[in-house]
C-alpha cells in the first residue's frame, strides 16, 4: 500500500507495546535521528489453528490468536549498548550474547542463535532480534519477563503470514513464443493471463535484463525446474538457513498423481514454484511456459516449514534476497496482523529503493493485508480473464494494482479448471486426463497470489527498459488510468517513453538541519503547457507550485523527494531525487534565524508558545512534511490530541516573512 493511512488498523497491536518503546522513540525523534515514513494464495476460509493441547485450560479465541503468529518466536528489541553485536553480514547472534543468564535458556528451551533484524543504517532495527524458543506454552510468561527486563525496550510476536492462494478448491500464429504451453492446448487456455496484460504485442522487442534481480520469497523454490534453471548461489533455504538451494523438503512426494479437487502434497509445496516460473520461466526454448521478464536473474527462497502454507520465516527471507542485491521482492503472503518491526523493516527497504510487491489477501474484503498494506509496498489484487474482481480478492483504496490471478470465463462462465498456469514441483494434478499435460510439471493456480508475480514479472521487464525506477514511480506506471483495471504492459513501456518530455528536469533538493527546512527547484518540462507541479515525498503528496520552486519543512533526509507534472489531461511520472543537506553544497539559505520556545502537554496534547509572540500565521508539518494545522495570529495555543505521537516541525509567518522555527514531540 503506498498509502500512509495504516495507524488506526494498527493501534490495537501498538496499544501492547511497552510505554518504554514510545519513550525511546520519542527521545529518537527529539535527536532528529533517522525517521521512517510509517509507511496474499489463501483458501477463503480461516487456516486450521495450530495443535495447542499441550497448552492448560487455553481458550478458543486464544488458539486462534495463536495461530496468527509463529509459535515459538518473538521480535525482542534491546537498548542501545546493552548487547555485544556488531551489524555486519552476518546475520546470526549467539542467544548467550542476548542472555547471560542460563536458567533462562534452559527454562524457556531457547535455540542457539538469535536472528538480528538490522537493515541498512536504521537505527530502530539496529538492536531488533528475532528469538526463538521450544516452550510454547510459556510464550505469555516469556513476554512478561523480557518486559521486566530493563534492557529491553519492547518485545511483539512474529505475525504468521500464509499463502494467498486459492489451491485445492474445483475450480498462436505469428510472432509469438515458441514454448509448448503457449496458446490454447487442447481446449486449455494455459496463456490467457498474458494476452490480457497485453503481452504479445511487445514480445520480441523487449526482454528481462540479467542484471535485475527479483526475489520471490514463497514456501519453497524447485530451481531445477526444467523451464528455470535457477542457480545454486541464487537459492536459499531460510528454514535451514543455509543457501544453495530452496526445495520443498525431502519426504514431500513430487510425483504423486492427485486431482484439481484433491491434490497431492507436492501441488501445495509448489507454490513458491509456480511464481518464479511466472517471473522468470525461460522462453522460447521450446519447453513449458513464457514469462515477459525472462531474462532476469531469479532468487528463490524457501520459508515454510512444515505446513507449506505457513511462512514462518517470510522476513529472514526478504532480507537476505536484499542482502543479495534483489531489486524486486515479490510476496504472494498475508497476514491480519500488523508488526511495527515488520512495518520498520518494509518501509527502510522501501526508501532505499528495493521494489516491494505484495497480495493484497483473498478473503473478498474490502482493505489489504500486510505486508501489502504497509506503506511503501505495492498491494496487488486478482482479476478474472473478462477483467472482472476475483471473488476471493481483497478489494478497496489500498489496492494499488490489479493483475490477472483469478480465473478464465468463457461465454459468461468461469472455468475453475482453467486458472494462471506455471511451473510447479508436482506433475500436473488440473488436467492429468490429457497427453499435453500428464506427467509434466506444471499446472493452475489462482489466488493474489499468482496476479503477485505477474505484476512482479511487468515491474522486472519495465527496470530492464529503465534501470533507475524506483518503488513509488514503478506504482505509477503499473497502475491502470481506469480505477481496478488490469494492468498492461504496452500502456506502461508508453508512458515510460513519454517521460522525457513530460517530466521536470534537473530536479534538486537541499535540506537545512537548523530548520528543517526544505527547498526544491527544477527546470520545466520540454513540453508545454504545465498547470501545476505535485510534490511528493515517499509516495505522499506533501504539496504544489505553480513555479518551479518549492520550500517546505521536513524532519530529516531519509527515502525520497520528487516532482510531478500535472497537465490539463495527463501527467508525468514524479521524478524522484535524495535531498542533500546544506553542508553538501546547498544554496539554501537558513530559512528562520529564532528558535520559537513551545511546550506540548503530553496529557491534552495543548501545544503553546511563548508569551507575546507576534505572527499572521503558524504551519505546523508532520515528519514527512504534511501541513497538518494551519494557526492563525493571535493565538496562544492550538490543539493535537488527534494527531499520531511523532515530531512535528513549525514555522512562524510574520509580515510575510518567514521569523521563527520550532520543533516538538508529541
Amino acid at each position: 500500500m503506498l498509502k500512509n493511512n495504516s495507524n488506526q488498523q494498527k493501534g490495537t497491536a501498538l496499544a501492547r507495546v511497552d510505554r518504554k518503546r514510545r519513550d525511546l522513540r520519542a527521545g529518537r525523534l527529539a535527536a532528529l535521528l533517522p525517521l521512517l515514513l510509517m509507511l496474499s494464495v489463501l483458501p477463503a476460509q480461516e487456516p486450521e489453528a495450530l495443535s495447542l493441547a499441550s497448552v492448560p485450560d487455553q481458550s478458543p479465541a486464544e488458539s486462534r490468536e495463536q495461530a496468527s503468529y509463529v509459535p515459538g518466536a518473538l521480535y525482542v528489541k534491546f537498548a542501545d549498548g546493552a548487547v555485544d553485536f556488531a551489524k555486519s553480514a552476518e546475520r546470526e547472534c549467539p542467544v548467550s550474547r542476548l542472555f547471560s543468564s542460563r536458567s533462562k535458556a534452559v527454562r524457556y528451551g531457547l535455540k542457539p542463535m538469535a536472528y538480528s533484524m538490522h537493515v541498512f543504517d536504521n537505527d530502530f532495527l539496529d538492536n531488533v532480534f528475532r528469538i526463538e524458543f521450544d516452550s510454547v506454552s510459556q510464550t505469555e510468561s516469556f513476554i512478561r519477563e523480557l518486559e521486566q527486563d530493563p534492557r529491553v525496550v519492547f518485545v511483539e510476536k512474529v505475525p504468521l503470514h500464509q499463502l494467498q492462494w486459492e489451491g485445492g478448491k474445483p475450480g498462436s500464429e505469428g510472432n509469438a513464443p515458441d514454448d509448448y504451453f503457449f496458446g490454447n492446448i487442447d481446449n486449455i487456455p494455459t496463456s490467457w493471463h498474458w494476452d490480457m496484460i497485453g503481452f504479445p504485442e511487445t514480445y520480441g522487442y523487449y526482454q528481462g535484463d540479467k542484471s535485475v534481480k527479483v526475489a520471490v520469497v514463497d514456501n519453497a523454490v524447485w530451481g531445477n525446474h526444467e523451464d528455470l534453471q535457477l542457480e545454486s548461489a541464487n537459492l536459499y533455504d531460510a528454514i535451514l538457513g543455509i543457501p544453495g538451494g530452496a526445495d520443498p523438503p525431502a519426504y514431500v512426494v513430487q510425483d504423486q498423481q492427485g486431482s484439481a479437487t484433491a491434490p497431492s502434497a507436492a501441488y501445495g509445496w509448489s507454490h513458491g514454484t509456480h511464481c518464479a516460473g511466472v517471473i522468470g520461466a525461460l522462453t522460447d526454448n521450446g519447453l513449458g511456459v513464457t514469462s515477459p521478464s525472462s531474462g532476469v536473474t531469479v532468487l528463490g527462497v524457501r520459508a515454510a516449514d512444515a505446513n507449506e502454507r505457513d511462512m514462518v520465516r517470510a522476513v529472514q527471507g526478504v532480507l537476505w534476497a536484499v542482502d543479495q542485491g534483489a531489486d524486486i521482492v515479490s510476496m504472494s503472503y498475508g497476514s491480519s496482523n500488523y508488526s511495527s518491526v515488520e512495518e520498520e523493516v518494509y518501509g527502510e527497504l522501501a526508501e532505499k529503493g528495493v521494489i516491494l510487491i505484495a497480495a493484497a489477501g483473498n478473503d473478498g474484503k474490502e482493505g489489504s493485508n500486510y505486508p501489502a498494506a504497509y506503506p511503501g509496498v505495492i498491494s496487488v489484487g486478482a482479476l478474472n480473464s473478462d477483467a472482472s474482481r476475483a471473488s476471493f480478492s481483497n478489494y478497496g483504496a489500498d489496492v494499488d494494482v490489479w493483475a490477472p490471478g483469478g480465473y478464465f470465463v468463457e461465454n459468461g462462465e468461469i472455468r475453475p479448471d482453467v486458472q494462471v498456469f506455471s511451473t510447479t514441483y508436482c506433475i500436473s494434478q488440473y488436467h492429468a486426463d490429457k497427453e499435453a499435460f500428464a506427467g509434466k510439471h506444471y499446472d493452475m493456480m489462482a489466488g493474489t497470489s499468482m496476479a503477485t508475480p505477474v505484476v512482479s514479472s511487468v515491474a522486472a521487464l519495465l527496470l530492464s527498459v529503465e534501470p533507475g525506477l524506483n518503488g513509488y514511480q514503478m506504482a505509477e506506471l503499473l497502475r491502470a488510468p481506469q480505477a481496478g483495471a488490469c494492468v498492461h504492459i504496452p500502456d506502461a513501456l508508453q508512458r515510460l517513453e513519454a517521460q522525457p518530455d513530460l517530466a521536470v528536469r534537473n530536479l534538486q533538493a537541499y535540506w537545512m538541519a537548523e530548520t528543517q527546512g526544505l527547498e526544491l527547484s527544477w527546470e520545466a518540462p520540454e513540453q508545454a503547457g504545465v498547470e501545476r507541479y505535485d510534490v511528493y515525498r515517499n509516495g505522499q503528496r506533501i504539496g504544489s507550485s505553480e513555479e518551479t520552486s518549492f520550500q517546505g519543512t521536513l524532519a530529516d533526509t531519509s527515502g525520497f523527494v520528487g516532482v510531478k507534472a500535472v497537465y490539463a489531461s495527463d501527467s508525468s511520472l514524479t521524478e524522484y531525487v535524495k535531498v542533500k543537506p546544506k553542508a553538501e553544497g546547498s544554496s539554501l539559505e537558513p530559512l528562520a534565524s529564532r528558535k520559537i520556545s513551545v511546550r506540548m502537554d503530553p496529557v491534552s496534547g495543548w501545544l503553546s508558545w511563548e508569551a507575546g509572540l507576534v505572527f499572521d500565521r503558524m504551519e505546523i508539518f508532520s515528519a514527512d512534511g504534511r501541513l497538518v494545522r494551519l494557526v492563525r495570529g493571535g493565538q496562544q495555543g492550538v490543539d493535537l490530541s488527534d494527531l499520531p505521537r511523532s515530531v512535528y516541525v513549525g514555522r512562524v509567518w510574520n509580515d510575510s516573512m518567514l521569523c521563527g522555527f520550532f520543533k516538538v514531540v508529541r
